[in-house]
């Protein structure tokens, strides 16, 4: 029996809801719920092994991972999901396989560039330009998809992170600045946006603001 499309989006978006107040447990018992009333739901074994790579249960996140490609084979963010478990077991090769893969299914993926870029220096001896090639394209994808949610909602304050960090990773450390205080706004208790934007002002040598924005991630 297949899950009717509008309520495997609504399960998702609940599960999703749950991952974010950090509720994993709750979240993985409702896609087992969603993969118990569809057993061919390759998005219902992706969503859990994904729960899994959050946990760092890498190990257990794989068989999961698997069995959605078995279902879905042209499922990109699955093979991005088993390359990033992959990696961090140090199944470098099969990971760089499965980078490679997920990119060329969905060649918009963030992870999947930042990742190979470090796996083509592990595994192939890769140049810098080369690596740093692939990790702007990571970063690069990573602002154009967090722009396009920030048009539907100006103040999605993970979409504001997420660009935050792209600018970071490419070197526009003034506007991931902006993107960190506008985090900031959003969420005044936010470390990661504050550590995110003491390490911007690092990069540009401003030691003062730097110095206070780790102190108040640690507060």
């Amino acid at each position: 029996i297949e899950i009717d499309p509008g309520r495997s989006k609504l399960l998702v978006d609940i599960g999703e809801m749950l991952e974010g107040q950090n509720k994993y447990d709750d979240a993985i018992k409702l896609y087992e719920n969603m993969i118990v009333s569809d057993p061919k739901s390759a998005l219902g074994f992706y969503k859990r092994a994904s729960v899994q790579v959050l946990k760092q249960n890498y190990a257990e996140a794989i068989p999961g991972l698997n069995k959605s490609i078995e279902i879905d084979p042209q499922f990109a963010k699955a093979y991005e999901a088993r390359c990033q478990s992959q990696y961090h077991l140090a199944i470098y090769r099969d990971a760089l396989n499965d980078c490679t893969q997920a990119i060329k299914l969905a060649p918009d993926l963030e992870d999947a560039y930042l990742i190979r870029a470090t796996l083509l220096r592990l595994t192939m001896g890769a140049t810098a330009d080369q690596v740093k090639q692939q990790s702007n394209r990571g970063n690069l994808n990573r602002i154009a998809n967090a722009n396009r949610r920030l048009e539907g909602n100006p103040h999605a304050y993970d979409a504001l992170l997420k660009r935050a960090y792209g600018y970071q990773g490419i070197g526009e450390y003034s506007k991931s600045i902006v993107d960190f205080s506008a985090a900031i706004m959003i969420r005044p208790d936010s470390a990661e946006a504050y550590a995110g934007r003491g390490t911007s002002h690092s990069s540009l040598r401003d030691v003062n603001r730097a110095e206070s924005d780790y102190a108040k991630a640690v507060e």
